[in-house]
């Protein structure tokens, strides 16, 4: 699911625009994703 930043409805992942609003939505790639995952830091206030 691919969620719109503009008014939160949820969007199928293969969505280029929201099926809501209208607005262009923006997915990240698998590698992205993996590399998000990897440079975040848990518990480390």
């Amino acid at each position: 699911m691919v969620y719109c930043v503009k008014c939160g409805a949820k969007n199928p992942d293969d969505a280029k625009i929201c099926s809501q609003c209208g607005a262009p939505l923006y997915s990240l790639t698998e590698g992205e994703r993996t590399r998000r995952r990897d440079n975040e830091c848990f518990g480390t206030h």
